[in-house]
C-alpha cells in the first residue's frame, strides 16, 4: 500500500468535488480506497459524493465505514444523519445529529440539520432552537436563516421571516431557495410585485425549479392572467411530471377559463399522485357539481372532509350539493358548520336562510337574512366555490 499515492488521489478527488465533477471525484476516491482500505476520510468524501448523485444507499455504506474507522467524526455522523433523513428515517437521523453534537457541541451544521429533522417531525419549537443555535455558532449560515425564516412564516410572523430571508440573501445572493421562500412571504403579505420579482430571480438562478413556476403561476392566476399561469403550470409539469400541486393549480386555471373537462383531468391526476390532497377533492367536487353529477361531488366533498375537517369551503360546497338534491336538513347542518368555522361568511347565512325558507321555518330564515344584510357581501344560493 502506498499511503502517499492514496492521499494524492484523495486530494485530487476533493478538488473535483469542489469543481462539481462528482464522477471524476468518485473515481479518485475509489482509487484512494483501493490503495488504502482504511482511509476513513476517503470513505466519508465518497459518501458525500454518492449522496450528491442521489445514491443514498451507497452513501450510507460509506458513512458507516467512515464511522467504523473513525468513530469520533462528527461530520460523518452528520452526513449519515442527512442520508437517513433523505430516506425518510427521521428518528435515525436525529440520533446521528445528537451524536455529532455530543462529539462537537460547536458544530453548527449538526444543529442546522437536526432542526430540519425536527421540523419534518412537526416539532417546530425544537427546530427553531436548533436554527437559533446554528446561527449563534455561525452568524453567516445563510441556509439556517432561510429555514428559520420559513418556520416564522409558517407561524404567521411574516415580518420576521422576511428579515431572515433578507439576511440570507445578503450572505449569499445566489442562493435560489431563499428567493423562492421570500417570494412566498411577499405573496402572503399581498405584495405580489415583490413576490413575482423573487420568483423571477429564482427561475433565473435555476430554470429547472418546478415549484417556483407553480408559485409564480399561482400569482399570475390570482391577478387574472390565466394564460401566463397556464404556461408556468405547464412548465412545472414538464420539469416534474409527478408534481401533484402543479396539476391541481393547472386544474384551477382550466376551471377559471371554463374548461371543466380539462380541470377534471388535472384534478384526477393530482389525486392519483397524492390521494391525501384534500383541496383537490373539494375542487373536483365543484367540477362534478357543475357537470350535474351531484352524487360524485358529494363523494368528493365527504372525502375532503375526512382528510381536513376544518375547511369551511368544503362544508359550504357540500351544503350546496345537498341543497341541490333537496336534502335541506343536511344542507342546513353543513351551513351551520361553515358558520361555526367562519362566522363572517354571509353566503352561508344566506343559503341557510333560504333553506329554512324552503322548509317553511320563517323565523330562522329571517334571522339569517338579517345576518346577510349586516355582512353585505354574499354569494347567491348554489354558487359553489373553488378552494384555493
Amino acid at each position: 500500500m502506498n499511503s502517499q499515492d492514496a492521499s494524492a488521489y484523495y486530494n485530487r478527488g476533493t478538488v473535483y468535488s469542489k469543481e462539481g465533477d462528482v464522477d471524476a471525484a468518485l473515481r479518485d476516491y475509489d482509487k484512494a480506497i483501493d490503495l488504502n482500505p482504511e482511509y476513513a476520510d476517503a470513505y466519508y468524501n465518497r459518501g458525500v459524493a454518492y449522496r450528491e448523485k442521489g445514491d443514498v444507499d451507497a452513501a450510507l455504506q460509506d458513512f458507516n465505514k467512515a464511522i467504523a474507522l473513525n468513530p469520533k467524526s462528527a461530520e460523518a455522523y452528520t452526513n449519515r444523519g442527512i442520508a437517513y433523513h433523505t430516506k425518510g428515517d427521521v428518528d435515525a437521523a436525529i440520533r446521528d445529529f445528537n451524536k455529532a453534537i455530543a462529539l462537537n457541541p460547536e458544530y453548527a451544521s449538526a444543529y442546522y440539520n437536526r432542526g430540519i429533522a425536527y421540523h419534518t417531525k412537526g416539532d417546530v419549537d425544537a427546530a427553531l432552537r436548533d436554527y437559533n443555535k446554528a446561527i449563534t455558532l455561525d452568524p453567516e449560515y445563510a441556509e439556517a436563516y432561510t429555514n428559520r425564516g420559513a418556520v416564522c412564516g409558517n407561524q404567521g410572523d411574516v415580518d420576521a421571516a422576511l428579515r431572515d430571508f433578507n439576511k440570507a440573501i445578503a450572505l449569499n445572493p445566489e442562493y435560489v431557495e431563499v428567493y423562492y421562500s421570500r417570494g412566498i412571504a411577499y405573496h402572503t403579505k399581498g405584495d405580489v410585485d415583490a413576490a413575482l420579482r423573487d420568483y423571477d430571480k429564482a427561475i433565473t438562478l435555476d430554470p429547472e425549479y418546478a415549484e417556483v413556476y407553480t408559485n409564480r403561476g399561482t400569482v399570475y392566476g390570482n391577478q387574472g392572467d390565466v394564460d401566463a399561469a397556464l404556461q408556468d403550470f405547464n412548465k412545472a409539469i414538464a420539469l416534474n411530471p409527478e408534481y401533484a400541486e402543479a396539476y391541481y393549480k393547472r386544474g384551477i386555471a382550466y376551471h377559471t377559463k371554463g374548461d371543466v373537462d380539462a380541470a377534471l383531468q388535472d384534478f384526477n391526476e393530482a389525486i392519483a399522485l397524492n390521494p391525501e390532497y384534500a383541496e383537490v377533492y373539494t375542487n373536483r367536487g365543484v367540477a362534478y357539481c357543475e357537470k350535474g353529477d351531484v352524487d360524485a361531488a358529494l363523494q368528493d366533498f365527504n372525502k375532503a372532509i375526512d382528510l381536513n375537517p376544518k375547511n369551511a369551503e368544503t362544508y359550504y360546497n357540500r351544503g350546496v350539493a345537498y341543497d341541490t338534491k333537496g336534502d335541506l336538513d343536511k344542507a342546513i347542518k353543513d351551513y351551520d358548520k361553515v358558520i361555526d368555522l367562519n362566522s363572517q361568511d354571509a353566503s352561508a347565512y344566506y343559503n341557510r336562510g333560504f333553506a329554512y325558507h324552503k322548509k317553511g321555518d320563517v323565523d330562522p330564515a329571517l334571522r339569517d337574512y338579517d345576518k346577510v344584510y349586516c355582512h353585505r357581501k354574499f354569494r347567491p344560493l348554489s354558487n359553489i366555490r373553488l378552494c384555493y
